[in-house]
């Protein structure tokens, strides 16, 4: 059995290029260079620099004048994780079998929702007096708040099958369920960032790797030529399989005012038969009315699974009793099958405003299409 618990508290660094604001301070200043003074003329001792026109105050609060602020919780606290682990161990003759738990628990994390976000978006209705702060700041049109509400959780359950090199033999596999969630402001109002809690855009629930490598156990008993062209050989493989990830159903023009806002959910969304021209049901999601909150959350549906299988083989000449020649061919995604992206997910508010809605036309990142190498390597 083995176990272990971590505490990590991490400063946050926001809107600085100091690092974590610790001496010595660190700022960078640049000469704002314009056509209407000469460069000689700026340069010029004599004539000295020209005078900056000063701004007033009173037109940031004017109307006909916008601006956007950054403001700051005053009692910002900084990030810290929990991780911990617990696993049971067992050995089986040559092979070792485990399964453990694994968490994170993440707290205090930064975010950055818009606290003068306008909830209305109504035809033939001016939007801007429905600022949070328009009576103060009518020329302000929105204000970036940093605070620590954020929160990620991690949990998983992690077994381990490792079966120990024996006869030129080495297994290992291992399969992981987990589950992640978090929240996140998501250009969110301050109204609303708070219900974007759900699943984490990284949340893999299931994934599934084998290696294996295997040393073919022929010409042991051969000589001469004949030895040198069958021993030698090793064969290896990898193999991955995992489950896609996570999208979020938007619209595609913004009800709320508040960025990239969701539809209501009228029913499940999912397809028993996903294809690339129809990944799930759009039909079950539906702009909401204007001004309203929709009540699709956040990565609800997952995208389709990416899957794998690299392969190589290998040949060593022995040279001297402590030198050997590999020769290697490597082939990656060998059957050469295409692993895809997520599908077009913008809810159009107009029948057929949006063609490629529930399509997948991209392919899935870090894919890369079936890629062969050929090396020679030596090992003394």
């Amino acid at each position: 059995m083995r176990g272990g618990f971590g505490l990590s508290f991490i400063p946050g660094q926001y809107m600085s290029q100091s690092y974590l604001k610790n001496p010595p301070f660190i700022a960078s200043y640049n000469a704002v260079i314009t056509n209407d003074v000469p460069i000689a003329q700026m340069l010029s001792v004599s004539q000295g620099f020209p005078a900056p026109v000063p701004v007033s105050a009173a037109s940031i609060y004017s109307p006909k004048t916008t601006a956007a602020f950054i403001a700051t919780d005053d009692n910002l606290r900084p990030t810290y994780v929990e991780q911990f682990s617990m696993s049971l161990q067992k050995q089986i003759f040559d092979s070792v079998v485990s399964l453990g738990y694994v968490g994170s628990l993440t707290r205090r994390n930064a975010q950055f929702p818009n606290i003068d976000g306008a909830p209305d978006n109504v035809p033939g209705v001016n939007v801007q007096p429905t600022r949070v702060y328009y009576s103060q700041l009518p020329g302000v049109t929105g204000i970036t708040y940093t605070t620590d509400n954020g929160t990620l959780n991690y949990h998983s359950m992690q077994a381990t099958f490792e079966h120990r090199y024996h006869n030129g033999l080495t297994v290992n596999a291992n399969y992981t369920w987990a589950h992640a969630l978090e929240s996140d402001d998501a250009g969110q109002s301050y109204t609303t960032w708070n219900l974007q809690y759900g699943n984490s855009p990284l949340d893999i629930r299931h994934r599934v790797v084998i290696t294996g490598s295997y040393e073919l156990p022929f010409g042991r008993n051969a000589t001469g030529v004949r030895r040198e062209a069958i021993e030698g050989w090793q064969v290896n493989a990898i193999a991955g399989w995992q489950t896609g990830l996570p999208f979020t159903v938007t619209n595609l023009t913004s009800r709320t005012n508040v960025g990239s806002d969701r539809p209501n959910r009228v029913c499940d969304g999912n397809l028993s038969n996903p294809a690339l021209n129809e990944y799930f049901d759009i039909t079950c999601f539906q702009p909401q009315a204007l001004g309203t909150i929709g009540t699709s959350g956040p990565d609800i549906l997952y995208g389709p699974h990416f899957k794998h299988v690299d392969m190589s083989i290998f040949k060593n000449f022995r040279i001297t009793e402590g030198i050997r020649l590999q020769s290697r061919a490597e082939g990656y995604n060998i059957s050469n099958t295409p692993s895809f992206g997520n599908p077009n997910a913008a809810i159009p508010g107009n029948a057929g405003g949006n063609p490629a809605l529930g399509r997948i036309s991209t392919l899935a990142g870090g894919y890369a299409p079936r890629q062969l190498q050929f090396a020679l390597k030596l090992l003394f």
